[in-house]
């Protein structure tokens, strides 16, 4: 007979709600939203020092406040900068060539420059009020792809390579009649995607993110100390 093990996770959240603010109307609606998100009945506070004390003693924190540092993989890091290299390289090709840049409009910064992300955004602002729509979609595509490569540090190729190209291809298919740069730019990405999804399957290589492998290690701990009252949630956004 198998022993099911059922696990009762209490979430604590810690709100800031803004004392020096005059109007409690906006705190009060917000706390009445997190209540029906939540199904919750009420919200309590606690406010004396010995009750906080006595709540820290069924709390145990993951790592107990320290850094933790990560031992590099070669072949990781080797497989991850050579994807980071090819996904840089299509950004540029993108930009250069004139079938899908036709506009020849081009960011201020360079890709490895602080605010690059953010240049983008205002350059997408700027040439939708200029009506520049083709140039509205290439943005769209780079800052998705750019966003991707962000992401390799902490997850890994297969998984950030096979979410980038599912996600081109559900924002593709919804649009019920693309023109035509659309079609040339979601080709020349789900080419490269597929290529290099193929090629990680042919290679076999099954290399996990070592920041993963130790957030799982982490978590296996936590979850054993005795008294554990508490779960974390982490929610990476591309």
């Amino acid at each position: 007979m198998h022993q099911v093990v059922v696990l009762l996770l209490v979430i604590s959240i810690f709100l800031i709600v803004g004392l020096h603010r005059s109007n409690s109307s906006p705190i009060i609606q917000s706390l009445t939203v997190l209540c029906a998100i939540f199904n919750c009945l009420t919200i309590t506070t606690v406010s004396k020092k010995e009750n906080e004390e006595e709540l820290e003693q069924y709390v145990s924190h993951i790592s107990e406040d320290e850094i933790i540092c990560i031992d590099k993989q070669k072949a990781f890091d080797s497989l991850r900068c050579s994807i980071e290299k090819e996904l840089k390289n299509l950004i540029c090709d993108l930009f250069t060539k004139i079938d899908t840049n036709p506009h020849r409009i081009f960011p201020e910064k360079d890709f490895d420059m602080n605010g690059y992300e953010q240049n983008l955004e205002l350059l997408k602002q700027r040439e939708q009020k200029n009506q520049h729509f083709s140039f509205v979609l290439l943005i769209d595509y780079i800052l998705s792809i750019y966003r991707h490569i962000k992401s390799l540090i902490d997850l890994t190729p297969e998984l950030v390579l096979e979410d980038l190209k599912d996600y081109f291809e559900m924002k593709y298919k919804r649009r019920e009649h693309p023109i035509d740069i659309d079609t040339l730019i979601y080709e020349k990405c789900q080419n490269l995607l597929k290529k290099k999804l193929i090629e990680l399957e042919e290679s076999q290589q099954i290399l996990s993110n070592p920041k993963l492998d130790k957030l799982v290690e982490l978590l296996k701990k936590h979850a054993e100390k005795p008294n554990n009252r508490s779960n974390l949630i982490f929610q990476l956004f591309f």
